[in-house]
Protein backbone atom coordinates (compact mmCIF):
# COMPACT_ATOMS: atom_id res chain seq x y z
CA UNK A 1 0.00 0.00 0.00
CA UNK A 2 1.25 3.21 -0.78
CA UNK A 3 1.77 5.55 2.11
CA UNK A 4 1.57 9.85 1.64
CA UNK A 5 2.36 12.06 4.55
CA UNK A 6 0.44 14.63 3.26
CA UNK A 7 -1.48 17.12 5.18
CA UNK A 8 -4.73 18.49 3.97
CA UNK A 9 -5.87 21.78 4.82
CA UNK A 10 -9.56 23.26 5.27
CA UNK A 11 -11.24 23.01 1.72
CA UNK A 12 -11.20 26.58 -0.33
CA UNK A 13 -14.12 26.76 -2.78
CA UNK A 14 -13.30 28.68 -5.69
CA UNK A 15 -15.82 30.10 -8.32
CA UNK A 16 -13.88 29.53 -11.54
CA UNK A 17 -11.32 26.87 -12.91
CA UNK A 18 -7.53 27.64 -12.09
CA UNK A 19 -6.35 26.53 -15.40
CA UNK A 20 -5.46 28.48 -18.60
CA UNK A 21 -8.49 27.53 -20.62
CA UNK A 22 -11.54 25.09 -20.67
CA UNK A 23 -9.86 22.13 -21.66
CA UNK A 24 -6.55 21.38 -19.21
CA UNK A 25 -8.35 20.19 -16.20
CA UNK A 26 -7.73 16.65 -16.91
CA UNK A 27 -4.07 17.36 -17.87
CA UNK A 28 -3.11 18.87 -15.01
CA UNK A 29 -5.08 16.45 -12.85
CA UNK A 30 -3.04 13.34 -14.38
CA UNK A 31 -0.10 16.30 -13.57
CA UNK A 32 -0.95 16.43 -9.92
CA UNK A 33 -1.66 12.95 -9.56
CA UNK A 34 1.61 11.92 -10.76
CA UNK A 35 3.22 14.20 -8.37
CA UNK A 36 1.51 12.66 -5.83
CA UNK A 37 2.48 9.04 -7.12
CA UNK A 38 6.27 10.16 -7.25
CA UNK A 39 6.22 12.14 -3.81
CA UNK A 40 7.03 14.81 -5.53
CA UNK A 41 5.59 17.21 -2.72
CA UNK A 42 7.46 20.59 -2.66
CA UNK A 43 3.54 22.23 -3.88
CA UNK A 44 5.54 24.57 -6.14
CA UNK A 45 3.00 27.20 -7.33
CA UNK A 46 3.37 27.90 -10.85
CA UNK A 47 2.25 29.55 -14.43
CA UNK A 48 1.21 26.85 -16.67
CA UNK A 49 0.81 28.29 -20.14
CA UNK A 50 -2.15 26.27 -23.63
CA UNK A 51 1.89 25.33 -24.68
CA UNK A 52 2.71 23.59 -21.41
CA UNK A 53 -0.33 21.87 -21.58
CA UNK A 54 0.07 20.90 -24.74
CA UNK A 55 3.38 18.96 -24.15
CA UNK A 56 2.14 17.59 -21.43
CA UNK A 57 -0.54 15.89 -23.33
CA UNK A 58 1.93 14.83 -25.27
CA UNK A 59 3.62 13.37 -22.76
CA UNK A 60 0.83 11.76 -20.96
CA UNK A 61 0.45 10.25 -24.70
CA UNK A 62 3.55 8.78 -25.27
CA UNK A 63 3.91 7.74 -21.44
CA UNK A 64 0.65 5.41 -22.45
CA UNK A 65 1.84 4.07 -25.49
CA UNK A 66 5.24 3.35 -24.46
CA UNK A 67 3.91 1.32 -21.10
CA UNK A 68 4.85 -2.27 -20.73
CA UNK A 69 1.80 -3.12 -18.34
CA UNK A 70 -0.55 -3.36 -21.43
CA UNK A 71 -0.44 -4.47 -25.25
CA UNK A 72 -2.52 -3.05 -28.31
CA UNK A 73 -3.65 -4.14 -31.32
CA UNK A 74 -1.86 -3.46 -34.63
CA UNK A 75 -4.57 -1.13 -35.42
CA UNK A 76 -4.44 0.44 -31.91
CA UNK A 77 -0.95 0.78 -32.59
CA UNK A 78 -0.71 1.95 -36.02
CA UNK A 79 -3.82 4.86 -34.67
CA UNK A 80 -1.49 5.93 -32.06
CA UNK A 81 1.29 6.34 -34.44
CA UNK A 82 -0.77 8.70 -36.31
CA UNK A 83 -2.36 10.50 -33.22
CA UNK A 84 1.52 10.72 -31.98
CA UNK A 85 2.88 12.20 -35.21
CA UNK A 86 0.08 14.84 -35.06
CA UNK A 87 0.70 15.89 -31.50
CA UNK A 88 4.55 16.34 -33.21
CA UNK A 89 3.44 18.84 -35.39
CA UNK A 90 0.91 20.90 -33.47
CA UNK A 91 4.03 21.60 -31.15
CA UNK A 92 5.97 23.36 -33.96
Amino acid sequence: MLECNFVISKTEWVKWPLQPDAASCGVLIGAHTYDCLTENTEGKICKISKSDVTAMRSRMVWAIMHSTELSISKHDAATTAKISHKLQNQRK
